[in-house]
């Protein structure tokens, strides 16, 4: 974390345990607190309105009903102060109608590297 990028609180929203636990790793070597880990919609959009985080990187896919897509949208209309940052392993373009559904958000293809995540978190922060 540069002076100029200040501490946030993230939530990660990610269907494979293990790649949420690297994030969290990630960004607390960044200097960042991770607030939760969630694997669905129901858990993220539970976790956002009760952490109220900073920023949220979430995966496309996730277990159960509804994708990150879904959730990304339902933070943009709650609080569009909530930095999103959307993960796929697929383009951006194979999403591109769904997320005219979304407010602000960084669209990042997996794999992740830890550059990247960092350029993106201080963009968003």
């Amino acid at each position: 974390m540069t002076k100029e990028q200040r501490k946030l609180n993230i939530l990660i929203v990610e269907d494979e345990p293990e790649l949420g636990s690297l994030y969290q790793e990630v960004f607390g070597m960044l200097g960042h607190e991770v607030v939760g880990i969630e694997t669905t919609s129901r858990g993220a959009i539970d976790a956002v309105l009760r952490t109220k985080p900073d920023m949220v990187i979430m995966d496309v896919n996730l277990k159960g009903k509804g994708t990150g897509i879904d959730v990304a949208e339902f933070i943009s209309g709650h609080d569009a102060s909530i930095a999103i940052c959307i993960t796929s392993g697929y383009d951006e373009q194979t999403y591109e109608e769904e997320l005219k559904r979304v407010g602000r958000y960084r669209f990042l293809m997996k794999p992740i590297t830890f550059d990247r995540l960092d350029a993106v978190v201080a963009e968003l922060s």
